[in-house]
Order: C-alpha cells, then structure tokens, then sequence
C-alpha cells in the first residue's frame, strides 16, 4: 500500500511539485526561471503551490512572494499556510503590511503599488514569486512585481491558461511544467461528472450586443439578460430542482432583479450579490449560503474564482460567453465532490474506487444549465468546449449535435458517443478520425524524455515545415499539438517515430486511445504494434467506456488471448 505523501498531497500534486522541482533543478543549463503549473479548478492548486512556498523556504533558499488576484484569496491562501504548517506569514493587502516575513501573501492591486514595492525591495526583496490566477499576469500592471525582481524565479498557477485577448503565456513564462484536465480528473473521479442542460429563453436576444476584446460588451449584455430575467428564474426553479447553486449574470442589475424575481415565485430561495457589497454583509450571505439556508447565490463576477463550495451542484450560467477561460471559471464552481467522498481512496490506482463514491454520493454530478435565446447567432462556449479537450473538432461538433435542449446530458459520454460513431463511420469509410488530447506529449509517445510538448512549442527557431506537419499528421499526430513546433523538433521527431515503426512498436494513435482508459504510457512504450491492435479493437467493440474491463486491456497488451 503506498506511503502518504509527508505534505498530505494527491499524487497528482506530488507529481506537479516534482516538476518545479525538476524544472529548478535544469535551470542551472537552460538558465530558465519562469514556469506554469495548469490543474483544473477544484484540484487543489492552493495546495501545490502552498508546498512549494514552504520548500523553498525550509531549504533557505530566499524569502517568497504570493501573489492573488483577489482579496478573499489573500486570506485563503494565508490560512492554508498557517493551517497546513503553522508558519508566520506577511499580509500585503489595503492597510495591512508585512514586516520582513519569509513568506508575504499579497493582493496583486496592493503590491503593485510603487510604494510598496519599494518598501519590499528594500526589505531584501524576494526570490521566488508564485501567482496565483496566472493567466492573468500578462497584463503590463500584473508584471510589475515580475519586472522588479527579474533574477528571481517564477510560478504561475491556473485553471485557465486561454485568455479572451489570446495573448499566450509564453510571454511571461518560459515553460508550461504541468497539464491537469478537467476531463482527467473527472476521469480520475477526483471531480464530479458534468450534466448539462439548455434552456431556451425568447426573450434573450443577443444580436444588438457587440463583442470587445473577444467577448460580449458587459453593458449590452446585461440590459439584454435583464430583459429575460424572468425566464431565467422560472427556467431555474424548473429544472434545478432540489439543487442548491451559483448563478452567474454579466451585470449588477441583472444579478439583483434576477433573485428578486426567484424569491417572488419562491420566497427566500436567492440573494444576490455584486463587488460593491460590503466585506462584512458578503461574508454572512456566504455562510448562509454554505449553510444551505439559500438556495441560490446570483453573482456578477464574483464567484469565479477561489470560491470553493463543495455542496454547490447547480451552475446557472445566465452569463453567455465567448470566453472559454470564463466559462471554464464558472463551471468550476460546482465540480468539487462533497468533502470526504474521495479522499478516502488517494492511489492512482483507485480511479473506480473514487467514481462509485462520488456516484453513491448526494453530489454525483453538477447540473450546468445553459440559457440561450432564438435572436442573434453566436459561437457561445459550451460545456463540450470545457470536457472535450480529448477530442477532436469533428467529435465535439457532433456531440453538440447530440444534446436536445430541454434535455439532460452527461457531457463525456455525449463526448464518447459522438467518437465511437464517427470511429465506427470512418472504418467503413476505410478512414481515420483523429482523436485530439491537448496533454497529449508527442515527445514521450515516440518515447523519448529528454522533450516535453510546452518546450516545444515555446523554444525558438525555424517554425515546422508544411512536409513535416503532414507526415506527423498521417502518424496520428493532431494539428493542435504540431502548432508552434520548431523545424528543429519536428525532425526529432519523424526519427523517433520511424524508430518506433521499424521496432514493430505501437504507434501513437494506439497510445492514445488506450491511454483514454487508465493505461500508463510508459506501459505503452514497450508494446507491440499486434499487440496495441488486439486491446484497441477489445475497446471499440464495447458499446460504452464504462463496459470496457481493463484488466483483459492489460492482459491483451501483454500478448494473451484475455
């Protein structure tokens, strides 16, 4: 039975701490200081990056700087210091200021503050700066801590790397060390699964609403969902039930005539609550929330990020976006499983273990419940955009297709069907669909390590050729994981991929599609092409996922008749 992890990490987080690591440890050759941890929202990422701190500062290596994008993540992050070590920690946040602590804890708007950056260079300043909400450091004022200690290293952490300006991270950061899905850990059952339903509201029409900066004008936005407040709440109350959630609105206005029009046809159902509601009255609605004595909390913008309520299996989003981070943010708020449901089975290898839990539990899964109107065609991000990340453009298109407004629908198993269709289409058409994994890392498939996909694409030099692209493409390579590769790497790997093919080893279509069932690739590594071909076509022949039995996948991959 494995050990506990001596930080009470998941393995997952272990693995992402070890990264840093690995990554401090080769910056002595690549002389590169600055990287990116991506964990999906509700995979503890205050706990990675909190173990992180406390290293550093243990092996003397400097004094550390967190940086939060909001006030109430000042305060959760500082608690979960001090609950999970004890440690005396500085606070940079309004009239609160830190006194030469190892560990400071501030708010981006404070620390920014020309005057506060200087009091803390002249403290000694610092040598590592984690930011928290990562993403949103690409902005000229987010990077002024940065700027001010240039030698120092760098950890951003996000759930969200994809900005609506789509201004990459590679700007700020010099490699992206680790990659953890919302699909993965829903997979893993460390998340509960998401069920989405759409509702239809005539009234909602978006076409006099404009887009800037790549998402809808806030304004236009919130006079046009006021308009179909109404139908919001009758829709909600319809369809939600018993659950208890967040509700997410563009706008101020929106968010309080929408719960004073919930709580007319239910009485003390919601309350509503925007950024200028004082510190003191958001903390009692929060409580009561938590303490189930409101149903609904309707929102403009707050409850995006770091809010955590696990008991939350609701997600209204009267928000509609084009932003695949925001509605990433908001659907986020309701994937936690209820406290104690799987921290009980931590191994890598109790992923069945941990989805029986969470489907005998009162929170199997959160209900995602889409408004849209018939006026006004958009490409409004769906919750497809959000679990489909394993799949390819064709596969996500279809599973759209799938969904009957009205209707509930298990995200990934509309995801899997639309896939073992379109497999099923293409061997009679004698063709290939392509199944695309952003954490896909082409370098290890080809079984190399010395690689990893986020160098690739963020080291300069001559970009692919159109000649390389296509042959990695017809070796079951997706266009999404070639984007940005180098000249260079490409050719590195052609010549692993050719190695592979002349050893009679499984190529990296195989790979991917047993991966999709618990198979480690370094177990892949080593099997033969028959071999792969035999567990690949045991798993097509299954109707769903879920029937797939594993072990006779293993047992195939080892050569036997399973």
């Amino acid at each position: 039975m494995p050990q506990p992890d001596p930080d009470g990490l998941r393995y997952y987080q272990r693995d992402a701490v070890d990264a840093w690591d690995e990554f401090v440890s080769a910056s002595a050759f690549t002389r590169q200081r600055r990287a990116v941890i991506i964990s999906a929202t509700g995979t503890g990422k205050t706990q990675m990056f909190c173990t992180v701190a406390m290293s550093w500062m243990k092996e003397g290596r400097g004094r550390v700087l967190i940086l939060c994008h909001r006030d109430h993540l000042v305060e959760q992050v500082t608690e979960r210091l001090i609950e999970m070590y004890g440690y005396r920690v500085g606070i940079e946040q309004a009239e609160a200021s830190s006194d030469g602590e190892e560990i400071v804890v501030g708010s981006i708007m404070s620390v920014t503050q020309p005057g506060r950056l200087d009091r803390l260079d002249r403290e000694g300043g610092f040598t590592l700066i984690i930011t928290d909400e990562g993403h949103h450091y690409t902005a000229p004022s987010y990077r002024r801590p940065l700027d001010r200690w240039k030698d120092a290293y760098a950890l951003g952490v996000t759930a969200t790397p994809d900005r609506g300006d789509e201004e990459a991270l590679g700007k700020i950061f010099d490699e992206t060390i680790f990659i953890y899905g919302i699909e993965q850990a829903v997979h893993e059952g460390w998340l509960v699964n998401v069920v989405r339903r759409g509702a239809i509201i005539d009234e909602i029409d978006l076409s006099g609403v404009k887009t800037v900066a790549g998402d809808f004008a806030i304004g236009q936005l919130d006079i046009a969902m006021l308009k179909a407040a109404e139908g919001v709440a009758k829709s909600t109350l319809k369809y939600a039930g018993d659950r208890k959630g967040i509700i997410f609105t563009p706008g101020v206005k929106t968010a309080h005539y929408l719960a004073e029009r919930l709580n007319a046809l239910q009485p003390g159902c919601a309350v509503s609550i925007d950024a200028k509601t004082p510190k003191i009255e958001r903390r009692h609605i929060y409580a009561s929330f938590r303490k189930g004595e409101v149903r609904y909390l309707v929102n403009c913008m707050i409850a995006t990020e770091g809010f955590d309520v696990p008991h939350a299996s609701f997600i209204g989003m009267a928000r509609p976006t084009k932003s695949r981070s925001l509605y990433a943010q908001m659907s986020g708020r309701g994937t936690r499983p209820l406290p104690g449901t799987v921290d009980h089975t931590p191994g890598r290898d109790e992923i069945l273990a941990r989805r029986h839990a969470i489907a005998a539990s009162d929170k199997p899964d959160v209900l995602l419940l889409d408004f849209a109107g018939n006026h006004g065609k958009h490409d409004l991000v769906h919750p497809v955009d959000i679990l489909g990340g394993n799949f390819s453009d064709v596969e996500r298109k279809k599973a759209k297709e799938k969904m009957v407004d009205g209707v509930d629908s298990d995200v990934i198993q509309m995801l899997e069907s639309a896939r073992l269709e379109l497999m099923a289409f293409a061997r009679e058409a004698k063709s290939v669909v392509h199944a695309t994994i952003e954490e896909f890392d082409p370098f290890r498939a080809s079984g190399s390590s010395s690689f990893h996909l986020s160098q690739v694409r963020m080291s300069g030099g001559p970009s692919i050729t159109g000649a390389q692209h296509v042959m990695l493409e017809a070796n079951g390579y997706m266009a999404k994981e070639l984007e940005g590769m180098t000249k260079k790497s490409a050719s590195s790997l052609i010549s692993k991929v050719k190695d592979r093919e002349r050893r009679g080893l499984c190529n990296v279509r195989q790979q991917r599609r047993l991966s999709e069932f618990g198979i480690d690739r370094k177990e892949l590594l080593k099997v033969t092409t028959g071999n792969a071909a035999k567990a690949c076509k045991y798993t097509w022949q299954k109707k769903v996922k879920q029937e797939v039995d594993v072990n006779i996948v293993r047992q195939l991959l080892q050569g036997s008749n399973g």
